[in-house]
């Protein structure tokens, strides 16, 4: 496995991190945001905050095999049509 998938594997838990010191530090953005509605039960909130880790976290993936197949000649998309 090499350094560029490594990296990506990070992002997403970058993003669930500053959740958790936005909290902690009583910082406003989502990850408060997020707290606030976990505790008064406003599954919306949740249920959106969720989807766009979700999001980011496909895409970062998508980025990353993207970019894998232009850094390394060895890797190479075949067409699936039969």
């Amino acid at each position: 496995m090499g350094l560029v998938p490594v990296v990506a594997l990070f992002i997403p838990a970058w993003l669930v991190n500053t959740a958790i010191v936005e909290t902690v530090f009583n910082w406003p953005g989502v990850g408060s945001y997020l707290a606030k509605a976990i505790q008064n039960m406003d599954y919306s909130v949740v249920i959106i905050v969720a989807e766009i880790i979700a999001f980011a976290y496909v895409g970062v993936n998508l980025v990353v095999d993207l970019a894998l197949g232009l850094i390394d000649p060895r890797i190479k998309y075949e067409s699936s049509s039969g």
